[in-house]
């Protein structure tokens, strides 16, 4: 959990994969890091 309102899981398929699934309110946004390198839209969520 990180502070008390999202909460990341790691799920494993059927073939082995691991996956990460978050869950988070809606007005947090959530950029996967190297899109936001890619975009420079890198930002501080504290």
């Amino acid at each position: 959990m990180i502070d008390n309102n999202i909460m990341v899981k790691v799920i494993k398929s059927d073939e082995g994969h691991l996956r990460l699934a978050i869950d988070a309110p809606r007005h947090i946004s959530i950029v996967r890091g190297e899109l936001a390198e890619r975009s420079g839209s890198t930002q501080d969520n504290e």
